[in-house]
């Protein structure tokens, strides 16, 4: 299989070779590589309180009332656990 793209790392998965492409990023503004950022950490959050809810698993009350916002302010704060409430 050809890549076409500039590839900024390379390796192995088992016997899978990955390589990884910036070209979707590569030239954005500092604020559309933000809003991409936003947009993942939407569907990431999305899909951590379905899958909480559909194994049944309560969610930890922390006092936040937007979510988003914690997750957000988590991350620009370097904390990359993503965790949620």
């Amino acid at each position: 299989m050809e890549v076409i793209g500039n590839v900024v790392e390379e390796f192995n998965v088992g016997n899978v070779k990955v390589k990884i492409c910036d070209d979707y990023c590569r030239d954005k503004t500092p604020e559309e590589v933000q809003a991409i950022l936003d947009k993942i950490g939407e569907i990431v959050y999305n899909y951590r309180v379905s899958e909480e809810v559909s194994n049944g698993i309560e969610k930890q009350k922390c006092g936040c009332t937007d979510e988003r916002k914690k997750v957000s302010s988590q991350r620009d704060k370097g904390d990359n656990t993503g965790s949620i409430c």
